[in-house]
């Protein structure tokens, strides 16, 4: 048994740990058997936004999120090499960089000068302390900057440089550029009490999937369209799963078109019209080299635009 003592002063080691980097929201719904993530709101000209949720493993562990693979003794999850990451067509068909396994082990002795067995890794546990191992397994090298002390955290395990299926998977959602509404409102321009108002969105709503890939380390994402929430101004939301993309046609007849996606409103907007928003929703899948086969839900996008509704009264006047 061998045993390596590490001398790291708290400054030191604190800001290498990792904080946590999803923020625990209530569950995105999603197709059943499907686990879910979370969900960021990003007003316009903002950056896409989404914060990641990983749920489940392949092999079980300690914290139920961890793919953790035991290979030569080692309990370990893949990487890829820092600066390896890249968009790719066929993800898995080729190594990207050369590839990088990471294992963590126990730590022991006092905060000021923490000690590991490297002989025996472990199953991390989330929020626990522990010295994380990066190496490059071809020739055992540890990556630089590793051995590192960090708190675990199961929706990105892998911190410090090394490339995990977290950063992989940011990587590719981020490279989609998702637009921001443009509403569309049927009948345009002043909504009249008691008359239904069709609400539709006229920006792109599909997009195709995107990959990344670091070393064996490879997640594709798929955006699917999910829902347009919208604040009508008035303390009402219509949330529209359906006809989300359908307009009024003033060259067909009323009797033969209709919209799931509409409000009718109940009074006038006052001197000023009502300040609205639409939201455009949007479920992230993933697939990654660990479970190659089966899409499992990463996040949620939404982008946001501002709606006015100038909403008034048809007059009745008698001669």
């Amino acid at each position: 048994m061998v045993t390596v003592a590490v001398a790291l002063l708290v400054a030191g080691y604190t800001g290498q740990a990792r904080a946590a980097v999803g923020i625990r929201a209530e569950p995105a719904s999603g197709p059943t058997g499907l686990r879910s993530g979370t969900s960021v709101v990003v007003d316009v000209g903002g950056p896409v936004g989404v914060e990641s949720a990983r749920d489940g493993g392949s092999v079980p562990s300690a914290d139920g999120g961890t793919d953790i693979g035991y290979s030569d003794g080692t309990l370990f999850v893949e990487a890829g090499e820092p600066g390896s990451l890249r968009l790719v067509d066929e993800p898995g068909t080729t190594t990207i960089g050369r590839r990088v396994r990471c294992a963590w082990y126990d730590v022991g002795g006092s905060a000021f000068q923490p000690t590991w067995d490297i002989t025996e890794p472990t199953i991390p546990e989330p929020d626990g302390l522990y010295v994380l191992r990066c190496f490059y397994p071809d020739d055992n090298a540890d990556l630089t900057d590793y051995p590192m002390l960090v708190s675990h955290d199961p929706a990105d395990p892998v911190a410090g440089t090394a490339i995990g299926v977290a950063e992989a998977a940011r990587f590719a959602v981020d490279s989609i550029v998702f637009e921001a509404p443009s509403p569309v409102l049927s009948p345009p321009g002043r909504q009249i009490v008691g008359v239904e108002t069709w609400l539709g969105v006229a920006s792109r709503l599909d997009y195709a999937d995107a990959s990344a890939q670091a070393g064996n380390t490879w997640v594709t994402v798929r955006p699917v369209l999910r829902d347009a929430t919208w604040n009508l101004g008035d303390g009402s939301v219509a949330r529209c799963t359906q006809d989300i993309a359908r307009f009024w046609d003033p060259t067909t007849a009323p009797s033969s078109q209709a919209t799931r996606c509409s409000y009718t409103f109940e009074e006038v907007s006052g001197p000023g019209p009502l300040a609205g928003t639409v939201d455009v929703s949007w479920t992230i899948y993933e697939l990654t080299d660990a479970h190659p086969t089966t899409w499992t839900v990463w996040g949620v996008v939404t982008r946001r635009a501002p709606v006015e509704f100038d909403v008034g009264e048809l007059q009745s006047v008698i001669r």
